[in-house]
């Protein structure tokens, strides 16, 4: 009986792959950053809760902020402030994977931030952030374009 739901199942597995142009957020309760506030990240370099009286949604998500000043920032500018590859890891990406990023683990470079899914990928990253961002670029364009 079981056998008779794999073609079904197999069928929903296939849809959820990612698809051309952009792979769909990392799941966190479909919170963006997993419920931290991307603007306290940028300006105060520390990850915050954001509070669900202050949410918006943006991208498909629902963006959490800790005051009303920083979702207000946010909605003027969400590029400024979002992660890049949509908040999958850097470091997976420049490996040619695609694996979510931790808010707890970030670095922000050159005014953006990138998310890490371990302390260890980001002691990697910071050798050489300019260059995993390049690796990761390439990573990203080749995984958008299936």
């Amino acid at each position: 009986m079981a056998l008779r739901f794999l073609g079904p199942l197999a069928i929903l597995l296939a849809a959820a792959l990612p698809l051309a142009a952009d792979p769909p957020p990392p799941a966190h309760a479909n919170w963006a950053l997993a419920g931290h506030d991307a603007v306290a990240i940028a300006r105060d370099g520390a990850a915050q809760a954001g509070r669900a009286d202050q949410a918006l949604k943006w991208r498909g998500q629902v963006w959490l902020f800790t005051t009303p000043e920083n979702r207000a920032a946010f909605e003027a500018d969400p590029a400024r402030f979002a992660p890049r590859f949509r908040g999958y890891c850097v470091m997976a990406l420049a490996e040619g994977e695609l694996a979510p990023g931790s808010p707890g683990v970030f670095v922000l470079h050159q005014g953006r931030l990138y998310l890490m899914r371990s302390t260890q990928a980001r002691t990697r990253f910071l050798a050489d952030p300019d260059g995993w961002i390049a690796r990761a670029e390439a990573g990203w364009a080749a995984l958008t374009a299936r």
